[in-house]
């Protein structure tokens, strides 16, 4: 339909970090291991048992990778599309250093995701409901 399209994907590391695929480009950075104790200042204790490191890296990276390619390589994007909180981060990272719409598809809310009142991972609320706090 003429549209190009941009991806970022996670990478457990077997994946080649920049690639395309037809017309799609996708950009998989890596993520690193944190030390706990900084990992400890650096994210909230409800969702240190998830394993999220990876994630909150991943979406840091990619924010930051995004930002480079608009404002290094001057590519042009209409619009970042982030799926549930697992990318919500690098979106509303992306949109505060851009001038572009975001769109936040939620799949499902942390109270949905279980029986009666879901997880008690107040992080992952808060992002749901835009609220950094």
């Amino acid at each position: 339909m003429g549209y190009e399209i941009t991806i970022f994907a996670l990478n457990d590391g077997a994946l080649k970090t920049e690639e395309n695929i037809g017309d799609i480009e996708i950009y998989r950075p890596m993520t690193i291991n944190i030390p706990r104790g900084i990992l400890d200042s650096l994210l909230p204790p409800d969702i240190h048992h998830w394993g999220i490191p990876g994630i909150v890296l991943f979406n840091i990276f990619s924010a930051a990778k995004f930002i480079d390619l608009i404002k290094k390589e001057r590519k042009q994007f209409d619009i970042i599309v982030v799926h549930d909180w697992l990318s919500g981060i690098a979106g509303m990272i992306a949109e505060k250093n851009t001038e572009l719409p975001l769109v936040f598809h939620l799949h499902s809310t942390e109270p949905g995701q279980a029986l009666e009142n879901g997880s008690q991972t107040n992080s992952i609320y808060r992002a749901e409901n835009g609220r950094s706090s």
